[in-house]
């Protein structure tokens, strides 16, 4: 399992410290879950289609030295934002519902995968690749540090990639740090 950091502030460490008095390793499984797909799942949901308009946005504007990092960055965006749509739906499908049945005693009978764990094991597989992929990003921006020359759309592009970093490092950590282990003790 791959240890995450957050690299960046934005609306992940905004909400962060709003819901710091919520002790998640305390608070019911339910409202962890829904916590996750109100905040992190609908946060994904909007940045992703804005940040692929604003790195076409900045194809369109930019000409000259951001044009490598452009490039790099367009080879990442794409495979992350599938792989991410997929995942989103195997949580809220597969992995959510198990879980909010066993929290209200249902156990794994409800679920078709015989349990938690092994979508469990998927999402961390999952987990590790959005991970490669964001540090892969960091790396091609150098930092998400914005090149000589650059107009506003690839600082805005720069911007948002680093937000939606930072979100998705606080959505995994509430995952694997405190979800996770829960559900699988909630299944022993």
């Amino acid at each position: 399992m791959t240890q995450v950091t957050d690299h960046g502030s934005g609306p992940a460490q905004n909400q962060a410290m709003t819901t710091a008095a919520i002790d998640w390793t305390q608070a019911p499984v339910e409202d962890l879950v829904s916590h996750i797909v109100g905040e992190h799942h609908e946060y994904l949901r909007r940045a992703m289609p804005r940040i692929t308009s604003l790195l076409a946005e900045a194809w369109t504007r930019e000409s000259g030295p951001p044009a490598a990092p452009l490039a790099a960055l367009e080879s990442l965006w794409q495979p992350f934002v599938d792989e991410m749509n997929g995942h989103l739906w195997k949580e809220e499908m597969i992995l959510f519902p198990a879980v909010r049945a066993m929290a209200c005693g249902a156990g794994e009978a409800t679920s078709h995968c015989g349990g938690v764990q092994n979508p469990i094991r998927v999402m961390l597989m999952e987990h590790d690749s959005a991970d490669s992929a964001l540090r892969a990003m960091r790396r091609v921006t150098g930092g998400f540090t914005l090149p000589a020359g650059c107009g506003e759309s690839v600082a805005a592009l720069y911007r948002a990639l680093e937000e939606l970093e930072s979100d998705v490092y606080a959505h995994i950590r509430k995952e694997n740090e405190i979800l996770f282990p829960r559900a699988l003790g909630m299944q022993e």
